[in-house]
């Protein structure tokens, strides 16, 4: 809770007010883990068998019935879990703040933001975890193959190995994702230069990687930052998606229990938002539960004589991996 004096803010500098938000940008898990809205907090999801790779005869001959097939559905668990946190707002914020300070819907925005960042590191943390991927679907890069030793490594050839990985267990990668101590010295790199035609502005940009890489639709680059410190230490700020390269297919067209996908963030939403300081509705997707993806609301504390009150953000959510044979990480890319 900030402290009293923080709130009133001098007359002189009633038109200025300095936030220390991330912008919404820099967050790239609603595009890495696209969201399943389901109606239950714990279900089963669908997956169906590899057997339509299979090359048969599907001769019939006269009198004779057609070859039989068949293809086989299996099932797994997601769990979705509410996370949300709170901040106390007293009454002498409310009554004694000045413009541009509102003391709840600050504080919402900055509980929100909280929230945000924790979702994102949860689901980078998953990303960038190498035991999540098959055998095969993965490596460490060291010494001089890291992308930031310029005359020695070959970034082009390790993405294509990553790029044909994918593609060749049933399902051409559409989306390619790293942190931006990745990018920083990859958009540097000969190797992506000397693909600039001679007339162009010679910079690197991630259209770039998209000429080269066609199935690829999204490139996301991370530059969310968190404090790694202990509660109580000097600040030390690092940034969330670190040093791995992720190369996957992802559903974003149609999110979907039942489609194929690396993976999803399964939603569970509210079906009302309780309080008056802030409401974000959700769009209606068709199939999908509807409601609120999150909620705020603001309640009284359980002691009168304390004169404050509560302003709480949730959201119901559940990170998981539907199909690790998807995804292709690379680890080390950088030093």
């Amino acid at each position: 809770m900030p402290q009293y004096e923080s709130v009133h803010v001098k007359k002189t500098l009633t038109n200025v007010a300095v936030a220390y938000f991330q912008s919404p940008d820099v967050f790239i898990a609603d595009g890495v883990s696209p969201q399943v809205r389901v109606n239950k907090s714990s279900d089963y999801y669908y997956t169906f068998g590899r057997e339509h790779f299979r090359v048969l005869n599907p001769i019939r001959r006269p009198g004779t019935t057609p070859v039989e097939v068949e293809h086989t559905v299996s099932k797994d668990q997601y769990v979705v879990e509410e996370k949300s946190l709170r901040e106390k707002v007293t009454q002498e914020e409310i009554d004694d703040a000045d413009d541009p300070i509102e003391p709840e819907s600050d504080a919402a925005r900055y509980v929100s933001e909280r929230l945000r960042l924790s979702r994102e590191h949860r689901i980078a943390t998953q990303l960038q975890n190498a035991a999540n991927y098959q055998a095969g679907m993965k490596v460490t890069l060291a010494d001089e193959a890291q992308w930031d030793k310029h005359t020695s490594s070959d970034p082009i050839t390790n993405i294509q190995t990553a790029v044909d990985a994918v593609a060749g267990r049933g399902k051409a990668p559409n989306t390619m994702w790293m942190g931006y101590e990745i990018w920083s010295k990859l958009k540097h790199h000969p190797d992506f230069i000397a693909r600039l035609e001679d007339q162009s502005t010679r910079i690197v940009t991630a259209a770039l990687l998209m000429k080269i890489w066609e199935e690829i639709e999204q490139i996301y680059i991370g530059r969310a930052l968190y404090d790694s410190a202990a509660e109580g230490q000097t600040e030390t700020l690092n940034y969330v998606w670190g040093k791995k390269f992720g190369v996957c297919y992802v559903n974003r067209a149609l999110p979907n229990k039942k489609v194929p996908s690396f993976n999803y963030t399964f939603v569970w939403p509210y079906k009302t938002t309780a309080g008056r300081v802030r409401r974000e509705d959700v769009a209606t997707q068709p199939g999908n539960a509807q409601g609120s993806l999150y909620q705020a609301r603001t309640y009284p504390h359980a002691d009168p004589g304390a004169k404050c009150e509560w302003v709480e953000v949730g959201m119901r959510t559940g990170f998981k991996i539907t199909g690790a044979y998807m995804g292709y990480l690379i680890s080390d890319a950088v030093a």
